[in-house]
């Protein structure tokens, strides 16, 4: 669940009972806000990045701009938090520089 609204799912790897990898991130529905007014937009990609102290880090990069998300894993690996921010980019033909600010989320 993202502040603001939307949500956040990704899967996490794990070995020996500790978080190795975390990506497939899918973002949807987060609050941006554009030249246009309020939108939502949503991202996803097929990567997968390493986790590293139970902390990770990806940055997407589009053709139209750009976003990022930073998390965090549990100790028991059943929950996460963090942060994601969006753009500025142009989304579509009818928005144009959007931008959300760093959002926290939680996910489970």
């Amino acid at each position: 669940m993202v502040d603001g609204g939307g949500s956040v799912k990704f899967s996490v790897e794990f070995k020996h009972g500790k978080a190795t990898r975390a990506g497939l991130f899918t973002l949807r529905h987060i609050p941006v806000t554009c030249d246009q007014g309020p939108g939502a937009v949503g991202y996803a990609t097929q990567n997968v990045v390493n986790v590293k102290q139970r902390k990770f880090s990806y940055r997407f990069s589009f053709s139209v701009g750009n976003a990022n998300i930073k998390g965090k894993i549990s100790r028991n690996g059943k929950e996460a938090s963090g942060s994601t921010k969006y753009g500025p980019a142009d989304p579509d033909s009818e928005h144009t520089n959007c931008i959300s600010d760093t959002l926290s989320w939680k996910a489970a």
